[in-house]
């Protein structure tokens, strides 16, 4: 039997490729259905199982609390090609919390036992992105390839996949909406996801001669025929991974340094705080937001300004916590400061996604009539666990909210989710408890970090004092 690299049958029947994605994968499957695209749904890989898991309009964090991608999982893949990421990109969002997203979902991925490689496709560009102009989206768009691109280049698991040919958004490769592909743009597109999940890179695998291959030559828009691509996709059975799949060989002029860059462990804090009379709750939300945007990692969470209290939950890593924390202690101390008194209710390390998508805030235009008059029969740790079961509802009803009807919703929160707001009797009735066990001050934590352990010997409790008979030097 003539195979390539010595692949059994056996290896080739078994092998399963996942397509998962937003829309692209979608329409990608419902054309290769059609007689559109010269390909069947296994882009014309001999013996193997291809399926697609697409979500219409999903971001990367929906796509990771999806029922497709539980589908996914049951389907036991051992390749999976993602397309996610561009609709994650708004007026709101940085690069690095999009990247952020598209890393949750690679690390989701890779907990599927059957998972050996993960490649994450090139973000598209838009000729009529949303909220925000095409220069800026598009923009937005090649830092993103570039970064995903110079972190994954080290990896062996995990590869990013340059789509060729579709990245320049003046071309005409899009339907009337400027964001989808039209039929000639989803043809190169099926190709393009061909050759990523069925090519390795001929630079580190094997001898591959020509008569094992069989060249497929498209011309992108606007290309001169001299610039024809020389796309070479397998006919044959299935290339094991033993090397990483990346069949776009880089000529030495274009070779970039590569550079790794570390992911921090991700934490949740939920802290609340009574404002100044004094000071106008109009400008708290502004003041954090310049303050996390100064911040080096991303920050997603919510913060709730009420008339005279504050509720804030918080996505980032230990040392944002630290810095964020210290900067509304020193303000606490501060003459022109907005807060008065603040404490912690719990953090919660090492989550393993996000539950917000972005940090964002809003003014909460609720009147409490009696703040002193709220009185329970619970204890201290029962109020705090149903403000914060309150407010975890509050984000996840927020992150399966659709992305059109979030800035409506988020701006009548007290209309549309009245029963997911905290209180502002309870956390004025918990900012003036005086239980030690269930919360912490901001003072406290802060001790943790900066004041020195004191720490008693048992040799210095001991009488006489122990002498050195020998020396130790």
């Amino acid at each position: 039997m003539n195979t390539l690299n010595a692949v059994t049958e056996n290896e080739t029947m078994s092998h399963r490729i996942a397509i998962v994605g937003h829309s692209f994968v979608a329409r990608l499957e419902e054309s290769l259905k059609s007689d559109n695209i010269p390909l069947d749904t296994s882009l014309g890989l001999p013996s193997c199982n291809v399926k697609y898991f697409g979500l219409r309009g999903a971001t990367t964090q929906k796509l990771i609390r999806s029922n497709e991608l539980i589908e996914c999982e049951n389907f036991r893949p051992d390749t999976v090609f993602i397309q996610c990421g561009g609709n994650d990109i708004s007026p709101d969002s940085t690069v690095v919390t999009v990247v952020e997203g598209i890393r949750d979902l690679v690390d989701k991925l890779q907990t599927i036992d059957s998972v050996k490689l993960v490649i994450i496709g090139s973000l598209f560009p838009r000729a009529k992105p949303r909220y925000m102009t095409k220069e800026t989206y598009n923009s937005e768009m090649c830092k993103i390839n570039s970064f995903l691109e110079k972190h994954y280049s080290p990896h062996s698991n995990v590869h990013f996949w340059r789509i060729r040919g579709l990245q320049n958004p003046k071309w005409n490769i899009f339907l009337n909406d400027g964001v989808h592909l039209n039929d000639k743009a989803t043809k190169m597109y099926a190709f393009q996801v061909k050759m990523a999940v069925g090519c390795r890179d001929f630079r580190r695998g094997k001898d591959v001669t020509r008569s094992e291959i069989e060249p497929e030559i498209f011309c992108y828009p606007g290309r001169r025929s001299y610039q024809l691509s020389f796309l070479c996709c397998v006919r044959y059975p299935f290339l094991p991974h033993s090397s990483p799949p990346i069949f776009q060989v880089s000529t030495p002029w274009k070779h970039q340094t590569r550079l790794h860059i570390t992911k921090s462990l991700v934490h949740r804090v939920v802290y609340i705080g009574k404002l100044k009379e004094s000071y106008d709750r109009n400008e708290v939300g502004n003041y954090y937001e310049r303050l996390l945007k100064n911040q080096t990692e991303p920050v997603t969470g919510l913060m709730l300004v009420y008339f005279s209290h504050l509720v804030h939950v918080m996505e980032a890593s230990s040392d944002v916590i630290y810095n964020v924390i210290k900067d509304m202690m020193e303000n606490k101390l501060a003459t022109d400061g907005y807060v008065e008194n603040s404490k912690i209710l719990v953090i919660s390390h090492d989550i393993p996604t996000r539950l917000f998508q972005q940090w964002s805030f809003r003014n909460i235009d609720i009147v409490a009539a009696r703040l002193e008059g709220y009185d329970t029969s619970e204890t201290t740790d029962k109020v705090i666990l149903d403000l914060l079961m309150q407010l975890l509802k509050l984000g996840s009803t927020l992150a399966k909210t659709p992305k059109l009807n979030l800035k409506n919703v988020m701006d009548s929160l007290h209309e549309k989710l009245p029963d997911l707001l905290p209180q502002q009797a309870i956390l004025h009735y918990l900012l003036e408890s005086d239980d030690p066990d269930s919360m912490i001050s901001m003072e406290e934590y802060l001790s943790l970090y900066e004041d020195p352990y004191d720490v008693t010997l048992e040799s210095e409790l001991a009488w006489p004092l122990p002498t050195r008979l020998f020396p130790y030097n």
